[in-house]
């Protein structure tokens, strides 16, 4: 048996075991390949950069690999318990995954039944590896990866890259087939994705003939059932309406005996060309579809007849001509019209004798009255009937549990406006769990601005950036008793069986954004207004007063930062480790950090002078607690992050939120001239690798400084300062010994008239 090793944590205490699956076990024996980066695994170092998940390239798709082959990933067991539900109760309970160590020293998990390839890419995941995890996947992977989240219980570790996934798939439906169905209500239903699952699940609904779903991926069992109940309610309308056209037909006269009988002769005609039978079908309806059924009633065609009318004679009826009908309008109106005949005449013969008889055609001027009649009231009923059909709400239909704040439903939001800024920071400070801080400054006078946040506190000349300084309040008793109450405890709590105490103490917790919220000169726009449960609300102020007094309780606020002068987050140092070179080296060499237990049985990491809500995103997204992270921050807050991410050396777990979310939302307001805010981006694209921002920042960096570039306390400036300073002096130089050059040719030598140098 070929034995494939992946090494997802060098210091693993679990050796997951996959089988190769057969491609009998998969339901899809055909699919297109998919696009992405992958290679043949190989035991991938930790630090490797272009590392992938295993994965064969034509077999990527199909699921398909030798039946001897094993994959044997080496694993973190606090990884999977903290981000699966399913790992965590086995490995905290009395099974033998979780309690026998075998000859490697390792517990042992076999995990079978799954796609290896779409295992390999959740565990790169649960690891922080981001590097190994492709951008894209086709539709039957991802539908392969929804049936392990699903079966693992690990839906918040996957959401973010499932939903970007979703974006790069196209959702499509015409010419889907029924495993694109499938397997799009199953995406669907486990990322939980109510618009692309209400679509999809409608195709089903009309489209079905009342087929069994594929039994292997979820969701799936639970929607058919309520996507048959939907189909048969539906078609009890359709068809009720036809068969109900049917009898009126037959019974009762319309418009005339024989327009009824064209009529319901092409109705019956029609019906049975296209599988409907004479009487009327009964549930379950097999073999019928909502589409076919409307489908046949659209094309309905109808021919015209006309009664024959002559000057002389009485009308007769004359079903002569037919031709398609549009209209299922009664009507009849005289129309002109020829008519062809034959007659037989005799002409005299030479001696007064009757002739030959010969056949004369005659065309005879007559009137006739057309009629038409057709199935537009028909059509028209149905057609309402079909536009009523919804597909499938994934919280009334199947009691799914739907977060409105899921990440996929900001995908490609960007927020404009005074109170929208507002918003966007006080999420930055509500999922890192700092209430308080929260509360604090959306509930103060710093919340009434309606000055512009485009430069987000910082200068256009090129001076110091204003450095954060805290606001000050009068605190009331109240806060008191509830801050003293709770600095006993973490303030976020990351990991409940955490092992590791990381205090933040002097924190700078005030982004420039809050600071700018203090220049407010007017409070009758938009105030930001927190009811007793904390919950945030927008409303309008009906006048200074009344801004004023929504405040007035926080009136006597001191300090509130004066009580937060630390914050403590309860971290799991396994994923510190594993994400963050900084503490690895910290936490397994000989320093206090490493082997001092303090009294509340954790170890103690203190750290300095950073951003509490950039730490808390930055530690939220290394535990893959991804219900903390907003998708979107502004360039103060990005700038924070980076400092945290070089500092702690985190850029592997970091790169998927900088680069497919954060810098993309503000790369467009890069500053094209020399200022500070170019001085932030020079550092974000060095933390995050950014190399074409980094360039040009830089480039203008150098075409715009009059000296040296300051460093601003930041990360990567003063790498590059010198080196900027340099390259301007070295163009300077270049430039200088140009235009020198051109005088002294000018002055020196006869090029043009005397006069014309003298003018030059």
């Amino acid at each position: 048996m070929a034995i494939r090793d992946v090494v997802l944590d060098p210091d693993g205490d679990i050796l997951v075991i996959v089988p190769g699956m057969h491609p009998e076990d998969h339901s899809k024996d055909e699919s297109k390949p998919d696009e992405t980066e992958s290679q043949e695994p190989t035991e991938a170092p930790e630090d490797a950069a272009n590392d992938v998940v295993p994965t064969d390239e034509v077999n990527q798709s199909n699921g398909f690999h030798p039946q001897e082959e094993q994959w044997q990933f080496k694993a973190s067991s606090k990884h999977l318990a903290l981000a699966s539900t399913f790992v965590k109760k086995m490995t905290t309970g009395p099974w033998r995954e979780a309690n026998e160590i075998h000859d490697d020293g390792l517990l042992h998990w076999n995990f079978e039944g799954f796609d290896v390839d779409a295992i390999s890419i959740i565990l790169s995941i649960i690891h922080g590896l981001n590097r190994r995890v492709p951008r894209t996947v086709d539709l039957s992977m991802l539908a392969q990866i929804a049936r392990v989240v699903d079966y693992l219980d690990c839906h918040e570790v996957m959401e973010l890259y499932a939903s970007i996934w979703v974006n790069h798939l196209s959702d499509t439906t015409p010419g889907a087939s029924k495993e694109d169905w499938d397997s799009w209500i199953s995406i669907t239903g486990v990322f939980q994705n109510p618009a692309i699952f209400q679509n999809w699940t409608r195709v089903a609904i009309v489209e079905k003939l009342n087929c069994p779903p594929s039994l292997e991926l979820p969701i799936l069992s639970q929607a058919y059932d309520k996507i048959d109940q939907w189909r048969q309610l539906h078609l009890d309308k359709i068809l009720a309406c036809i068969y109900d056209h049917v009898d009126r037909l037959s019974e009762h006269t319309s418009c005339s005996i024989e327009c009824d009988a064209i009529l319901l002769g092409t109705l019956i005609r029609q019906m049975r060309a296209n599988s409907l039978p004479g009487l009327r079908p009964t549930r379950p309806y097999e073999g019928l579809s909502i589409s076919s059924v409307v489908k046949t009633v659209k094309g309905l065609s109808v021919p015209d007849w006309c009664l024959k009318m002559n000057g002389i004679d009485e009308p007769t009826q004359n079903p002569f001509e037919f031709w398609g009908a549009s209209k299922k309008i009664i009507k009849t109106h005289q129309k002109k019209a020829k008519l062809k005949t034959k007659r037989k005449s005799s002409s005299n013969g030479d001696w007064g004798f009757g002739g030959p008889v010969e056949e004369i055609e005659e065309v005879m001027e007559i009137v006739v009255v057309e009629h038409s009649c057709g199935f537009d009231e028909l059509i028209n009923m149905v057609n309402k009937l079909e536009a009523e059909i919804k597909g499938l709400d994934l919280k009334n239909d199947l009691g799914a549990d739907i977060n409105l704040l899921r990440l996929s439903n900001y995908a490609g939001v960007r927020t404009h406006g005074q109170a929208s800024k507002i918003v966007v920071a006080a999420q930055c400070l509500q999922v890192c769990c700092l209430w308080p801080v929260a509360r604090y400054y959306l509930s103060s006078e710093a919340a009434t601005t309606t000055q512009s946040l485009a430069t987000l506190g910082f200068h256009t000349q090129l001076n110091a950036p204003p450095r954060k300084q805290q606001l000050h309040f009068e605190t009331s008793s109240n806060t008191n008793t509830y801050t003293q109450a709770t600095m006993a405890e973490p303030d976020v709590v990351l990991d409940p069986d955490g092992d590791l105490l990381v205090i933040l103490r002097n924190p700078s917790n005030i982004p420039d954004v809050y600071k700018e919220l203090q220049s407010s000169e007017s409070k009758s726009e938009s105030e930001v207004i927190l009811t007793d449960s904390w919950d945030l609300e927008i409303t309008k102020a009906d006048s200074e007063e009344d801004a004023q007094s929504t405040h007035s309780t926080h009136s006597d606020m001191s300090d509130p930062l004066s009580w937060l002068s630390e914050v403590k987050f309860l971290v799991s140092s396994k994923h510190l480790t594993l994400g963050s070179s900084h503490v690895r080296r910290m936490l397994n060499g000989p320093w206090l950090e490493a082997t001092e237990i303090r009294d509340d049985g954790l170890r103690h990491w203190v750290v300095e002078s950073f951003d509490a809500n950039a730490m808390g995103i930055v530690l939220s997204i290394m535990h893959n607690r991804h219900d903390k992270v907003p998708q979107i921050v502004e360039l103060d807050m990005l700038v924070e992050i980076a400092r945290i991410v070089d500092y702690v050396g985190c850029y592997e777990v970091m790169v998927l939120y900088a680069k497919t979310l954060w810098i993309p939302y503000l790369k467009n307001d890069i500053p094209d001239s020399y200022n500070v805010e170019l001085m932030l981006w020079i550092c974000i694209a060095g933390v995050f690798r950014e190399e074409e921002i980094f360039k040009e920042c830089t480039r203008l960096a150098i075409l715009g400084c009059h000296s040296g570039t300051p460093t601003l306390g930041l990360p990567i400036l003063p790498e590059i300062s010198d080196e900027i300073d340099r390259l301007r002096v070295r163009y300077l130089d270049e430039i200088f010994q140009f235009v020198y050059r051109v005088l002294d040719e000018l002055t020196t030598k006869n090029l043009c008239t005397a006069q014309c140098n003298a003018s030059e």
